[in-house]
């Protein structure tokens, strides 16, 4: 049937149902929630009302309290003194009840014996004792006359026995009590009376309860027809505006709604009054209470027998229903009775508790008097037309508007469904798409029946084929653009991982060469040195090398110590100490480790300290100087004799005790070049190869100086110009000490020794051995670039009579060679030198001469080294640091030959 509908009429049928569903849906969701937003305003108003009466309520009952508690302090006192007189404690009592209006009795109990052990010699002194003379007077006033009066079997009264048994304050539920011949309703506030915490007896303030009244009389306080209910701890109405709920529990305020709502249940209820009457005997009666209670009862079974005959004409009082036999009437409605022993439950235990009957929504507030005392609570009773009030008005509110929009877009959609020739014209426009040979036309599917939806149908499928073959071709020419493209990008990626393999292998082993000419050449000096100590006899010549061992051991240290922090800064675990440290003393430390160095290329320093700069800093002393050293050793390393560098420090900026300090760095030497200077930060590179040839260095410094300089907040720059120096820039972030002085002052300008360079053979004594080898007439060419390990094997030799010529740098040792091949016997080389290396300065050497023996003098012990100086011509390798021996055994072996 749907199927055979035109589209206008299905179009308006779908689009009228969802949108009805939608607004449908809406509409409960807001009815829902505004009746929840509704039950959360009235309990909003019921903690209102509980607060504002919990706090009238404390402040009635708080008089009493205190005035209790301040006769059971006074009391305990006098008896704690030895000064407790019967008759001064009645006087006490009378005054007290004198001053207090609020207060309607005062009751005094004492434990037999406890107050003086005189009960006996009071007794039967009426009105103050009764026969046994314990002391437990009861003094009230009425219509402002006081009386007294003493009470008797009361050991098991819960008003004693609750004060008694717990040690503690106590509010009783309030009760009927004959003051001077008239009935009040009251309560009493309990203080028990302890001496080293033995009860004794107890004070009790007793306060009438028609204040409490007067205070919820007043109904529809908040514009809600709202009225509110005070309970006691059990559950009993202390305060209601209607007089006849007044002493009456929730199960009589139950059962007195339930009448009034189904007046059917009249009939069973007057059924179990009548047994309840029956079994009361009058007989014996004495307790005037119990029989108060008794003709209650019977009143009520006449009132009710009334109601169930006629009950729109007899009027049910709820001052005669008697608070037990509620609690059996209500089992005739078992949802009442539940609510009703929550209800009591939770007023008991000081809980909120909330419950909507008879058309209110009620709310039990717990009032809390002291941490000792039993809760009471408030009960604020909102009608629940005022709660609903809300939610009708905005569900309301809802449904026109809903039913409004539904006829509203109902007669737009049915305007617009009137244009039927839509598809039509759709189809057209893809038709003409299809002539101009856009095959990719998007045409709806259509079930219809009509004749639209089958030119439709058939127009889509003839699309399709087409489609179907113009994609086939399109995906094989697209597969194989794509085949191309991805063997393009593997050969690119296969390349790439070539070249960062190679690159790779080639860092690693320049890395690996120069790390083990660096570390060899000091331990060359030091085993070499050690030698020349061992064997030197004069104190001078002893004391030199081992000076020079020192400054050898200092220099590897350095290296060990610069490839440890280079673990660390690869495994991010380089980290920074923080502690106080002397600003001007760092730059005076760092200065004296590159002194010996400026002295020895006679350089210039000139050093600028700004005079802001706080004296004490926190932070790492040790790293910052680490930095400096660094920067001012490639200064004077990359410059040449006399040359003019600098240092200085100024304050950049300052903010809440953060100092930014900017450090420059400037020298006169080498200067770098900018494709140089991109890679001059980067782990194990310099900034050409040449440069640890000419100038030594692992490649290192830099790197950890930038890393350094990151970790404490800076960065770190070059700015450099070829041949004509270089200026270092970098900033740290320090912390100023609370105890700085005002600024660090300026440093001294530093500059360069006039000192000569120390000859190599000063102090030295020959280190020769016994049994060595004489090579008298021998003379070899030692070429070495380091004076120090020049002057080891100088002294490793001196003892053979071999002459030895010196050259410090290969092209030095060509030109020597070269002018007297015949004056040497053999060539001790070494390899990496400046200007000229071992290798090259070796293959010239062997163009001249074929023949003379060249051993490799290097620190460079790897195999492919060795291999590499075989294959350019060199006869033999030693590797640093030099073994005595194997030096004598080679020199031995090629001397022997010439």
């Amino acid at each position: 049937m749907v199927q055979s509908m035109n589209l206008r009429m299905k179009l308006f049928l779908l689009i009228t149902l969802i949108v009805t569903i939608t607004f449908s849906v809406v509409g409960l969701v807001v009815s829902y929630r505004s009746m929840e937003m509704s039950r959360e305003d009235a309990l909003s108003l019921a903690d209102q009302m509980a607060a504002k009466y919990s706090y009238e309520i404390k402040s009635e009952l708080q008089a009493a309290r205190v005035s209790s508690e301040s006769l059971m302090t006074v009391f305990k006192t006098l008896i704690d003194r030895g000064e407790a007189d019967r008759d001064t404690l009645n006087a006490i009592l009378q005054n007290s009840l004198k001053q207090k209006k609020y207060i309607i009795s005062f009751c005094v109990a004492f434990e037999p014996n406890k107050l003086d052990g005189k009960d006996a010699e009071y007794a039967g002194q009426y009105p103050f004792y009764d026969k046994s003379g314990r002391y437990a007077p009861y003094w009230s006033m009425q219509n402002g006359e006081i009386s007294v009066e003493p009470l008797s079997d009361f050991d098991g009264d819960a008003w004693y026995a609750g004060a008694r048994n717990s040690g503690k304050e106590y509010i009783t539920d309030p009760f009927f009590y004959d003051v001077q011949g008239t009935p009040v309703l009251m309560t009493s506030l309990v203080f028990p009376i302890l001496i080293n915490d033995e009860f004794i007896g107890i004070v009790s303030s007793d306060m009438a309860l028609e204040s409490l009244q007067d205070m919820v009389s007043h109904v529809n306080t908040s514009g809600l027809n709202e009225y509110t209910e005070i309970y006691s701890n059990a559950g009993i109405i202390v305060a209601h505006p209607e007089d006849q709920y007044f002493n009456k529990n929730i199960y009589a305020t139950s059962v007195y709604n339930m009448l009034i709502s189904d007046p059917s249940k009249a009939g069973e209820a007057l059924e179990i009054a009548n047994n309840y009457v029956k079994n009361m005997s009058p007989q014996g009666m004495g307790d005037k209470t119990a029989a108060n209670e008794y003709h209650n009862a019977v009143a009520f079974v006449e009132n009710l027998a009334a109601y169930a005959v006629k009950s729109d004409a007899a009027k049910l009082d709820l001052a005669l229903l008697p608070n037990i036999l509620a609690k059996e009437l209500l089992q005739l409605d078992a949802k009442r009775a539940a609510v009703a022993e929550e209800a009591t439950s939770s007023i008991k235990k000081g809980k909120m508790f909330s419950v909507t009957e008879d058309g209110y929504y009620k709310i039990y507030m717990p009032i809390q008097f002291s941490e000792d005392t039993n809760p009471w609570s408030v009960a604020v009773n909102v009608p629940m037309s005022a709660v609903l009030k809300r939610s009708d008005e905005i569900r309301n509110y809802v449904i026109f508007v809903s039913a409004a929009g539904i006829a509203l877009i109902a007669i737009l959609l049915y305007f617009i469904t009137r244009n039927i020739t839509k598809p039509i014209l759709d189809l057209a426009y893809s038709a003409k798409q299809v002539g101009e040979g856009r095959f990719n036309v998007n045409i709806p599917e259509s079930k219809n029946r009509d004749e639209v939806g089958m030119l439709s149908t058939a127009f889509r499928t003839m699309v399709e084929q087409i489609n179907s073959l113009i994609s086939r071709l399109t995906s094989s020419s697209v597969e194989l653009k794509k085949k191309n493209e991805d063997l393009k990008e593997l050969n690119e990626a296969l390349i790439e991982a070539r070249d960062q393999a190679e690159s790779s292998n080639r860092a690693k082993s320049i890395f690996l060469s120069n790390m083990s000419h660096e570390m060899r050449t000091p331990l060359n000096a030091i085993v070499g040195m050690t030698a020349i100590g061992q064997k030197a006899k004069e104190e001078e010549r002893k004391n030199d090398a081992f000076h020079k061992i020192k400054e050898a051991s200092a220099h590897l240290l350095s290296l060990i110590n610069d490839v440890l922090d280079m673990s660390k800064m690869e495994a991010n675990k380089l980290e920074l100490s923080s502690a106080k440290f002397n600003f001007h003393k760092v730059i005076d430390d760092s200065l004296k480790l590159v002194d010996i160095q400026l002295r020895a290329k006679q350089h210039r320093l000139q050093i600028e300290i700004d005079k802001d700069i706080p004296e004490i800093f926190i932070g790492d002393d040790f790293r910052l100087s680490q930095v400096i050293v660094n920067l001012l050793s490639n200064a004077i390393k990359f410059t040449e004799n006399r040359g003019k560098l600098g240092l200085r420090v100024f304050v950049r900026e300052s903010v809440n005790n953060i100092y930014t300090l900017q450090f420059e760095v400037s020298d006169t030497g080498i200067g770098i070049r900018p494709e140089q200077a991109a890679k001059l930060f980067r782990m194990f590179e310099q900034a050409d190869s040449s440069t640890s040839r000419n100038f030594g260095g692992t490649g290192l410094g830099l790197a950890l100086s930038k890393r350094i300089v990151e970790i404490m907040g800076g960065e770190i720059r070059v700015e450099s110009e070829a041949d004509k120096g270089s200026t270092f820039f970098f900033t740290v972030k320090l912390e100023r000490s609370a105890d700085s002085g005002e600024h660090a002052g300026l440093n001294p300008a530093h500059a360069g020794s006039d000192t000569p360079e120390r000859q190599a053979d000063d102090g030295a004594q020959s280190a020769g051995v016994e049994n060595q080898p004489d090579f008298s007439g021998k003379s070899i060419l030692l070429a070495e670039d380091i004076e120090i390990n020049r002057e080891v094997l100088i002294a490793m030799l001196e003892a053979t009579n071999i002459q030895i010529d010196c050259a410090v740098n290969g092209k030095e040792a060509y030109e020597m060679f070269a002018a007297n091949p015949d004056n040497y016997d053999a060539i001790l080389m070494d390899i990496q030198m400046p200007v000229l290396d071992g290798v090259e300065a070796a293959k010239l050497i062997r163009a001249l001469d074929k023949d003379v023996p060249i051993i490799a003098l290097t620190a460079n012990v790897f195999k492919e080294d060795v291999e590499k100086y075989f294959e350019i011509g060199m006869s033999d390798h030693i590797g640093k640091p030099l073994d005595f021996d194997l030096t004598i055994k080679l020199l031995s072996k090629y001397l022997h030959r010439t």
